[in-house]
């Protein structure tokens, strides 16, 4: 019992025993802050914890198998939101030039990329309700165009007139009703 040098050597293992101890607690605590964050998707911040537990064992495997697992999921986070990003952009794009078919079917695409983004569907909504009007327009301008043909076929050109002018009022950049309107004044003024 009087020996120094086991005493001392067991001061110095029971030292060496706490430091792993308090190792493989602040290990366990940095694990634990890691699966939190990790459960809770807050990416980055996981990846933080799981590198700083690697500075106290560097040899643990799972610190490191969820390390590659995030920076997959950060891979497939940024690839995600390139993609709708892109979607964006030419929806946007073909929103300006009034493209509504290619411009729905970008916004649409994002909202595939991202469900839960509200500004393509608000996008997809409004261009629903354009292309309806537009549908709308382009019936009542069929109907108008047919009603002055027939009418024109009948020599019922006052009238025939008044269905392409009401045609125009619709679609005013559109050549055809402005060329009947034409030959009808041609052939009013030939008869007067």
């Amino acid at each position: 019992p009087e020996e120094e040098y086991p005493i001392n050597q067991i001061a110095a293992l029971q030292s060496i025993l706490a430091q792993l101890a308090n190792q493989q607690n602040a290990y366990d605590q940095l694990i634990s802050q890691a699966n939190a964050e990790f459960d809770k998707k807050q990416w980055r911040s996981a990846l933080g914890f799981y590198k700083e537990s690697l500075t106290i064992k560097a040899n643990e495997t799972y610190p490191k198998t969820r390390i590659t697992e995030i920076e997959g999921i950060i891979q497939e986070i940024a690839e995600q939101n390139a993609a709708y990003n892109k979607a964006i952009d030419d929806a946007d794009a073909f929103y300006k030039t009034k493209n509504w078919e290619s411009s729905l079917t970008n916004y649409e695409l994002a909202t595939q990329i991202k469900p839960e983004e509200s500004y393509p569907q608000e996008k997809i909504a409004e261009l629903k309700a354009i292309l309806g009007d537009l549908a709308s327009a382009n019936a009542q301008y069929n109907a108008f165009i047919a009603d002055a043909d027939l009418l024109f076929t009948q020599v019922d050109y006052e009238n025939a007139k008044l269905k392409y002018q009401s045609a125009l009022e619709i679609k005013p950049e559109e050549a055809y009703p402005q060329e009947r309107i034409l030959a009808i004044d041609d052939i009013l003024a030939k008869l007067a």
